[in-house]
């Protein structure tokens, strides 16, 4: 009887054991199928038992109650897992970021998973406005940005912002800084180089005349103004041409021919050079340049030029700074070439026939611009006058840098290209004859007329030529060339990078010729030379001088390597 009301009437019996049963199965069967099985089981116990309320009540975390048939967390951010070892049900939170169940823009947000929900956080770039949204930073009118003012301009974007180069400026890509273009150095220049000079200024660049002023434009063709200024012009051509006629009349009569070059022998020069190849010389026709010789009207009178000290002598060729009156009384600075008042009159007709050469000379903007000449014993050749100093010392001292190197090379590139294509040669070019201005332009100066060229600097050296300098043409056969010429701007491109070392060192003229015939390269490159100026030199440097680059060659190779941002060493 007592077990009897232990046990229960059959139906509570029946009731007891499945419920007994059903613990059993799910017991056993959760560890082996994991935690599908045990949610089959549990769905099986809720069939079986069709008592939700007992099972979300059951032993776990959190408040979980029977909703629709199926136990659910009354916590937001929660969901309900049953867990077979507690026999109950968990409320385990809910990763809202992971799942996607969540309302962050991903554009300007970061989704971060919180204990129950969610947070949105702003990217950088980005600021979160009243109503908990992620709004664009305006870091241009925030003044919140890196961009310099001078060369740049900030344009704003989604989460950051750009800095546009200006006009006149440029960006490499890798860090964004925009730096200053050179447009001076562009090919064509900007400036018209025949009447004006290129300077450059911080994002654009200035033109300015020859002459020194701002306006150089020519009259309009047709205007009463310009009728006028042709006809003035014609009348002073012929008087000119009347003069000119008279001059050369003059100087025909009383010139002397000039001192023949000793007879050399040609048997020394061969052993000289050992197994060497000749080097060809071919000898180029006198060039036929455009245009009336000026030589009357660019006469000056002696009394109008005052001179004031010495600049640079080489044998009886010396350089004076000097001041120019001008018609109109203003006064202008200038430098004079002329000789020791001990000279032939043989040199005397060398100057002047080099005068005769050099008004029909263009303007260029790397060549001293000729303003005239006196016709005094002995004669005056009058240049403008550069502030500045020589090339060779702005290297020495420091005020010309090696990383402008290139510009500089390319300014002299240009110049000698003027002149060989104008019948000029410009024997032992070195940094000491180039001018350097305080704007950092170069120019070219103590250049002579191909056909007279040897007599004037056998004088002008006497007997001392600067050997370091020289083509292997002059050191071994004494001739004069425009590649000759070439090989001498190898040597300066090295004398620019060696920040103003004498090449060759101390070596007297033999064995400047032993490293000619023997060495190769003849001078190791420099540390700051780049690479690709160094096979330029090389180039100028060949032995053979129909191999070696011609001056068109160097100044478009010159131009291609100051557009690019960095160079290879």
């Amino acid at each position: 009887m007592e077990l009897q009301s232990l046990w229960g009437n059959d139906t509570h019996r029946t009731r007891t054991f499945f419920r007994i049963s059903g613990f059993i199965i799910l017991f056993f069967t959760y560890p082996l199928q994991g935690s599908e099985v045990a949610t089959i089981g549990s769905e099986t116990t809720r069939d079986m038992f069709n008592d939700c309320d007992t099972m979300c009540n059951a032993i776990g975390t959190g408040t979980v109650e029977c909703m629709g048939g199926s136990c659910e967390c009354m916590e937001p951010g929660y969901y309900a897992m049953f867990n077979a070892s507690l026999q109950g049900y968990d409320c385990i939170d809910n990763d809202e970021c992971s799942s996607g169940l969540n309302n962050c823009d991903q554009t300007s947000s970061d989704c971060e998973n919180t204990v129950g929900s969610f947070t949105c956080t702003c990217k950088v770039g980005y600021n979160k406005t009243t109503t908990d949204a992620c709004e664009d930073i305006d870091e241009c009118s925030e003044n919140s940005h890196t961009c310099d003012s001078i060369t740049s301009n900030c344009k704003n974007t989604l989460g950051s912002y750009e800095c546009d180069c200006k006009p006149g400026f440029s960006s490499n890509g890798s860090d964004g800084v925009c730096t200053n273009i050179n447009e001076c150095l562009m090919d064509p220049p900007p400036c018209d180089i025949s009447i004006q000079n290129c300077t450059d200024t911080t994002g654009s660049y200035e033109c300015t005349c020859l002459d020194g002023t701002t306006s150089c434009e020519s009259c309009k063709i047709g205007s009463i103004d310009c009728v006028i200024l042709v006809c003035v012009v014609i009348l002073i051509l012929i008087i000119v041409a009347v003069l000119l006629t008279v001059i050369i009349l003059r100087v025909r009569r009383s010139r002397k021919t000039p001192p023949s070059p000793p007879t050399r022998n040609r048997t020394a020069d061969v052993e000289l050079v050992h197994a060497e190849p000749e080097y060809n010389h071919t000898i180029v026709p006198e060039p036929v340049l455009q245009g009336t010789s000026n030589v009357a009207a660019l006469l000056i009178s002696k009394k109008n030029v005052h001179m004031e000290s010495k600049l640079i002598g080489e044998g009886v060729i010396e350089y004076y700074k000097a001041t120019l009156t001008l018609p109109d009384q203003q006064e202008r600075a200038a430098v004079v070439k002329t000789i020791a008042e001990t000279s032939s009159s043989g040199i005397s007709t060398l100057i002047i026939n080099e005068v005769e050469r050099l008004s029909l000379l263009p303007s260029h903007a790397y060549i001293v611009e000729l303003l005239g000449w006196c016709d005094t014993a002995p004669p005056y050749i009058i240049f403008e006058f550069i502030n500045g100093s020589s090339l060779l010392a702005g290297l020495e001292e420091g005020q010309v840098k090696v990383s402008n190197g290139t510009n500089i090379a390319l300014q002299v590139a240009r110049g000698m290209k003027f002149l060989s294509e104008k019948g000029f040669l410009h024997p032992g070019l070195r940094a000491e004859k180039i001018l350097y201005s305080e704007s950092g332009m170069c120019k070219l100066y103590d250049f002579v007329p191909e056909e007279i060229a040897l007599d004037l600097k056998k004088l002008a050296w006497d007997e001392y030529p600067p050997y370091q300098w020289m083509s292997p043409e002059y050191l071994f056969l004494e001739e004069l060339t425009r590649t000759g010429d070439v090989w001498s701007f190898g040597i300066l491109l090295w004398e620019i990078f060696s920040k103003g070392e004498q090449p060759f060192g101390d070596k007297d003229r033999l064995l400047v010729q032993k490293c000619i015939r023997q060495e190769d390269p003849i001078l190791s490159k420099p540390k700051a030379c780049p690479g690709g100026v160094w096979t330029l030199v090389l180039q100028c440097w060949e032995k053979r001088p129909e191999e070696r680059a011609t001056f068109q060659h160097l100044s478009s190779e010159l131009f291609l390597m100051t557009q690019e941002k960095t160079y290879e060493l």
